[in-house]
Formats: structure tokens, C-alpha cells, sequence
């Protein structure tokens, strides 16, 4: 079984060629050299420092964990969710800051990510996930829940499915959204 992280997940979300460049062929996105990238990392220490003790209680969290790495051989993910939160009825649930801003909607990506986590704190903490929780911090910090639906746990299968294929050696298509190619790291290489 292939093991992805989540930040290959959603290179392949926005591109499935970012999975052939980088994952099979080994060339380096250099996401560092990006702004938002380095802004959110940032962001990501700033909120985890300022919020080490807070238990958001208004959902009923009675207990959490920061900053904490979602992986084991026998899964097909890993990665490092910014918050596991415990719930007073036993469940549990990721908690994802965003440097980003609330567009009415949780995007695809956004979405995948939160059920990935939660596919992953179910296996490794035997706890059933039933939501999951994103903070846009250019939104004033405004708290989105996410539903972990059956469908969107089938979605992520396909995704592995897909990702694994092209490992496999399978060239993928690229993305049907070209506008996303004008500030691809790989557009140079992608013979579109």
C-alpha cells in the first residue's frame, strides 16, 4: 500500500501532475519560496503557542492535543493535524487553521483534508469522528465545521486509488482548470 501525506493529497487536488513531478519523478515543488506557504507556517506556530491551554467548550471540547503527527505503516495517509480535539461524548475531531479567508464555503481541498485527518484519528485513537472543524485566520478566526460524510470517505479511497495509479506509472491528465497553470512550480516541465 502507498502512504501519501496530506500535502500530496492536495497537490494532486489542485493538479494531478504535481503527484507525477514530485511524488514519482522527485522534483522539488520549493513550495518555501511561497508567501502564503511561509505566512501559514507562521500563522500555524502563532496559534499554537497563543492557544495551548484553550478548550473551545462552546463545542464541548473537554480535552485536546497540538501539533500532532497522524501516521502509521499500516495507513494510507499521514500527516500533521494542528489540533485533536476530545469531545465530552466520546468522539473526537481535527481542528485545522487556515491563513486564509471564508469564501462562503469550505473549498474541495479544505474538505478532503478535514477527512483525511478524521479517517486518521478514528484508526489511531479508536474514536469515532463525526465532524471536523476549520479556522480561516484572515476571517477574523471564524470557526467552519465540516461533516465527515460516507461519500466524502469514499472520495478520499478514489483519491488514493488515483494517486497510487500514478505511481504506478501512469501519466495523469492535468488539471481541466488552466488557470492554475500560470503559477504552477512545474509548468516549464508539463507538457500541456
Amino acid at each position: 500500500m502507498m502512504v501519501f501525506t496530506v500535502s500530496e493529497v492536495m497537490a494532486h487536488q489542485f493538479c494531478p501532475r504535481f503527484t507525477w513531478f514530485g511524488g514519482v519523478l522527485g522534483i522539488a515543488e520549493n513550495q518555501e519560496r511561497d508567501f502564503k506557504v511561509r505566512r501559514g507556517r507562521e500563522v500555524h506556530a502563532d496559534k499554537e503557542a497563543a492557544d495551548r491551554g484553550y478548550l473551545r467548550q462552546r463545542l464541548g471540547v473537554v480535552d485536546k492535543e497540538q501539533g500532532v503527527y497522524l501516521g502509521r505503516p499500516d495507513l494510507p495517509f499521514r500527516g500533521i493535524v494542528d489540533e485533536v480535539l476530545f469531545m465530552a461524548d466520546g468522539s473526537a475531531a481535527p481542528l485545522d487553521w487556515k491563513f486564509a479567508e471564508y469564501k462562503e464555503r469550505v473549498f474541495k481541498t479544505y474538505r478532503l483534508q478535514a477527512v483525511i485527518y478524521a479517517i486518521l484519528i478514528e484508526r489511531i485513537y479508536e474514536k469515532p469522528v463525526k465532524t471536523a472543524y476549520v479556522v480561516y485566520v484572515r476571517s477574523q478566526n471564524k470557526l467552519v465545521e465540516v461533516p465527515i460524510t460516507r461519500r466524502a470517505r469514499g472520495q478520499v479511497e478514489e483519491i488514493h486509488a488515483a494517486m497510487s495509479a500514478v505511481h504506478g506509472g501512469i501519466f495523469p491528465p492535468a488539471t481541466k482548470n488552466q488557470q492554475r497553470c500560470m503559477g504552477c512550480t512545474y509548468r516549464n516541465l508539463c507538457p500541456r
